[in-house]
């Protein structure tokens, strides 16, 4: 059992974002950007992933990260 809490100004630099989604003409994989602040660079930080999907459309297997950069 887990005990609750309020939110804090902290527990926003720990969330990620999910944005800009887009399947394969295939459907067999899916293509996502990952969006995180980094609060000792002060910046927000962005990388595209790559979900391999199965006949179903569902994960098949890990996310890959594919690039990694700042948002400028």
């Amino acid at each position: 059992m887990t005990t609750s809490r309020r939110l804090t100004i902290d527990d926003l630099w720990t969330f990620k974002d999910v944005d800009t989604i887009a399947l394969s003409p295939d459907g067999k994989r899916m293509a996502y950007v990952v969006h995180r602040l980094d609060k000792i660079k002060n910046e927000r930080q962005s990388a595209i992933w790559l979900l391999q999907l199965d006949e179903h459309g569902r994960a098949e297997g890990a996310a890959r990260q594919l690039t990694r950069g700042v948002k400028k």
